[in-house]
């Protein structure tokens, strides 16, 4: 286990994080969705929880990456791919699954595709950085 390399791979995993975040927050059926179901996530203190538990987890991924990054099979890509379905399997799938009580079904959708998406891309980075530092 290598902490240096599992905290800069965090760093620029929870930062990749906020930005995917971000992005996926332009979509208008989404923002618009979250806003007015959430309007607390709308003052101030709302709107930096957001990207401070993105940056969060990926600060996380980057430092369990480099606890488990032996026992996952595969090689770069590859092991970045496993490594991000397997947190969004852990993680990533929770948020989706309680929305389908009270979310249309359209928000839900966007939402487990775009956290399989997002988690995916971060494990990838998270695993091509840590071979190269």
């Amino acid at each position: 286990m290598d902490w240096k390399k599992g905290l800069l791979t965090g760093i620029a995993g929870g930062v990749l994080l906020i930005m995917i975040s971000f992005v996926s927050m332009l979509n208008p059926a989404t923002g618009e969705w979250y806003s007015k179901t959430f309007p607390q996530m709308m003052n101030p203190t709302g709107m930096l929880t957001g990207p401070i538990s993105s940056f969060i987890m990926g600060l996380i991924m980057g430092l369990i990456y480099s606890i488990i990054h032996s026992s996952i099979p595969g090689k770069g890509l590859r092991k970045g791919v496993r490594y991000g379905v397997i947190v969004w399997l852990l993680t990533g799938l929770m948020w989706p699954i309680m929305m389908m009580s009270f979310a249309p079904a359209n928000i839900w959708i966007i939402e487990l595709l775009t956290g399989l998406i997002a988690y995916t891309i971060v494990g990838v980075i998270i695993s091509l950085l840590y071979q190269k530092i």
